[in-house]
């Protein structure tokens, strides 16, 4: 009869399977796995429902992850927006005036007239203090004329019939169909 001889590293590393597995971190890790293999459906069908009960809640998160209100007005950002302010000064309120039409050309006579019409009975409405006419659109039969305004658009939301008034409809309307839109509600 002949003995085997067994490598040294074999012997060592069975006495470490061994030894590991009588520690109770061990046990309490193997046991800690077989329970959540046994209740994996419970506790699929547990998050499931958690997800489904804060999906009404998710309206609200715009609301609840806000800024907390804190600047430092030393910080970069602060400056940046400080220079912005001062170079570039935005107006409170702006007013954009669409004027479009199927057939006819900016170019037009008639269309520049009621553009020009419109930009000139806008320029004495309350709280006005620029008006500027755009560019023509890419399939030149629309253009555009920006009304800035010097207060919120709280103020002039509750002026927006009477500047509804002062688009071109009737006698003063042109070839053009004109759109209101911009920052007030």
């Amino acid at each position: 009869m002949q003995i085997e001889e067994q490598p040294l590293s074999k012997a060592v590393e069975s006495e470490n399977t061994s030894s590991l597995e009588a520690h109770g971190l061990y046990r309490l890790g193997l046991n800690f796995g077989r329970q959540v293999h046994r209740f994996r459906w419970f506790i699929i069908a547990f998050w499931v429902v958690i997800v489904l009960v804060s999906i009404p809640f998710t309206a609200q998160i715009g609301s609840v992850l806000k800024g907390g209100g804190y600047s430092y007005k030393n910080s970069e950002s602060a400056r940046a927006s400080n220079i912005i302010k001062e170079k570039l000064p935005r107006p409170a309120t702006q007013l954009l005036v669409i004027f479009q039409s199927t057939n006819t050309g900016v170019s037009n006579s008639l269309y520049q007239k009621e553009v020009h019409g419109f930009m000139n009975r806008v320029r004495s409405f309350p709280h006005v203090t620029d008006v500027i006419p755009g560019g023509t659109g890419l399939d030149g039969r629309t253009t555009y004329v920006t009304v800035n305004f010097n207060t919120g658009s709280d103020t002039v939301g509750d002026q927006l019939n009477d500047f509804r008034k002062l688009l071109p409809a009737g006698s003063t309307a042109g070839p053009a169909q004109a759109y209101l839109t911009g920052d007030a509600p």
